[in-house]
Order: structure tokens, then C-alpha cells, then sequence
């Protein structure tokens, strides 16, 4: 069995998020007008326009994005915009750090297996 996952950013700022994400990723998107995916290992990250009817929708979601270099990670979310909410702090399973996107969208940064 295959299994992918794709997560849906809905942003009133579509050129804006696309440019932050290319840069974060290092990955253009395929353009399909007002919907942009990232083909990245392990899933698809989907940056989408809001409609007119767009009102009230919330922002709010969880997505990690799991890594192999996280401080290389955190540092990119910094280096082109994002702010970091929580550093890099050891779990249980390897590292963990909370970023916040240029759009006030938390996301956390995982690396398995790192001590």
C-alpha cells in the first residue's frame, strides 16, 4: 500500500507565501493557477489562493514538516522571513522546533532520530 499526504495552505497572499516556500524548500511548485504544489519527499505541501467567499475561514492547522538537518532548517525559516517561535529542543523521538510563516501560520520542524 501507498499512502501520501497533501496539506492545503489557503493564503490571501498566494505570490507572497510562494515565494517565502520556494526559498525555504529550495523547490518551485507546479503552477496550476491558484494552486501551487510542492512535490517534497515524503508528501506535498499545497500553497492555495482564498476565494471571495473566503470570510471567517480559520487559519489554524497543524503540519510538520519532518527533516534530516533541523538547524538547517530553522535557519532558512529565519534567513527568509519566518519567525521562530520555539527553538530546537530535544524529545523523546529527536528534535523539535515551532516556526511561524509570513502569514502567522505555525508549523513545527521535526528530525527523528537526532540527539
Amino acid at each position: 500500500m501507498t499512502i501520501s499526504m497533501t496539506v492545503y495552505v489557503y493564503t490571501p497572499e498566494l505570490a507572497k507565501l510562494r515565494q517565502f516556500y520556494e526559498a525555504v524548500f529550495g523547490v518551485q511548485p507546479a503552477d496550476h493557477g491558484d494552486w501551487l504544489p510542492f512535490a517534497l519527499d515524503g508528501g506535498t505541501f499545497a500553497l492555495h489562493a482564498l476565494g471571495d467567499d473566503s470570510a471567517g475561514r480559520p487559519k489554524e492547522f497543524q503540519v510538520t514538516i519532518n527533516v534530516d538537518d533541523i538547524e538547517e532548517a530553522v535557519d532558512r525559516f529565519e534567513a527568509h522571513g519566518g519567525r521562530i517561535l520555539q527553538g530546537v529542543a530535544d524529545e523523546a523521538f529527536g528534535k523539535r522546533a515551532l516556526v511561524q510563516d509570513p502569514d502567522g501560520r505555525q508549523l513545527e520542524i521535526t528530525q527523528h532520530g537526532a540527539s
